[in-house]
């Protein structure tokens, strides 16, 4: 076959099944989740003949393999791969009629204590890193960390789960969690926002199925943070205040800081994380490999929304419509 098209290659518990389900695949849809969340994998499928109720019977943590292959896809003869890691299936649903099987997996498993167990405890003396590096261990992921560390004195775990703790965390220090390919990544996605775009989505002349834009002021778009912190014992106040371009309302946190220049570095990040949701956009495309959680991309053609973009979330879906891509975007920030 010398057409365009889009295959889909699952390895099942150490198993290349691809062949076997072809026939019976309705639709596959793989998310490229980004901060807090897991990347996710949903395969319906035909059961015409009730296989997948008994002798294929998915069990919760079997591992799941897959990839989008892509043949003649941008070009005749060629032939390109998106990998989209390792799963574990956490769900399986079944309907009728017609018979149809829904299997769902997580990039994390769905028994670990990661996201299922609530927890009370006090970290003292301790980097950033080190308790990422040890929920992982504990959760049996691989750990990856990405940017500058960061010592508490003292951090409390207050009745929450490892993941939602964690994620608070990183949210604090303007850092974004990922939970991918069975590993628990922690990045600053400035350092993505500063890449080149890998391409531009151009009104009238990219593939771009629907678009919209949304602008939010509410506890978001300010101009300026304060970060202030008054000793109990002392009485002695300390403040830094960080500046965005342009202009905006003054966000106030009150918050325990050594420094003034801890204040400023705190109040940089806490200004970040608040503007992230002033400027959105969502988009559906023809399927495109090269657009994945992380990267950037130049709209164009749509009036003052053109600008950078960052990808929050990618998700590649395959079935009735052929093969789509749909992305959650955000205006970049250049502080």
């Amino acid at each position: 076959m010398n057409t365009r098209r889009a295959e889909i290659e699952i390895v099942y518990e150490g198993v290349n099944i691809s062949q076997d389900i072809a026939p019976f695949l309705l639709s596959f849809s793989y998310t490229d989740n980004g901060t807090g969340k897991a990347d996710d994998l949903q395969i319906s499928l035909a059961d015409w003949y009730q296989m997948w109720r008994d002798p294929w019977l998915p069990q919760n943590g079997d591992r799941i393999q897959a990839n989008i292959i892509l043949h003649h896809w941008e070009d005749y003869g060629t032939k390109v791969s998106l990998p989209c890691g390792t799963f574990q299936v956490d769900t399986v649903g079944f309907a009728g009629p017609p018979d149809t099987v829904d299997i769902k997996a997580a990039s994390f498993p769905p028994v670990s204590g990661l996201k299922n167990e609530e927890k009370t405890k006090a970290w003292e003396k301790v980097t950033l890193s080190q308790i990422a590096k040890r929920i992982a261990s504990y959760a049996g992921l691989n750990f990856m960390f990405e940017t500058d560390d960061v010592t508490f004195d003292r951090v409390d775990q207050t009745q929450q789960t490892d993941l939602a703790f964690l994620d608070r965390l990183a949210e604090q220090e303007g850092l974004t969690l990922k939970v991918t390919n069975d590993s628990l990544v922690i990045f600053d996605d400035l350092k993505y926002e500063s890449m080149p775009p890998v391409k531009a989505l151009t009104r009238g002349k990219s593939d771009i199925k629907s678009y919209s834009f949304d602008l939010s002021a509410i506890d978001a778009a300010y101009g300026a943070c304060q970060v202030s912190y008054t000793d109990g014992k002392g009485g002695r106040t300390i403040s830094g205040t960080f500046r965005a371009p342009g202009d905006g309302p003054l966000l106030k946190i009150n918050e325990r800081v050594a420094s003034q220049a801890e204040a400023i570095r705190k109040a940089r990040k806490a200004l970040r994380q608040k503007n992230k949701e002033a400027q959105k956009a969502r988009m559906v495309l023809m399927g495109d490999p090269v657009l994945v959680q992380g990267v950037t991309v130049e709209v164009q053609g749509f009036g003052k929304f053109d600008n950078k973009y960052y990808i929050e979330t990618a998700t590649h879906t395959v079935g009735g419509n052929g093969y789509e891509t749909s992305i959650e975007l955000r205006k970049v920030l250049t502080y």
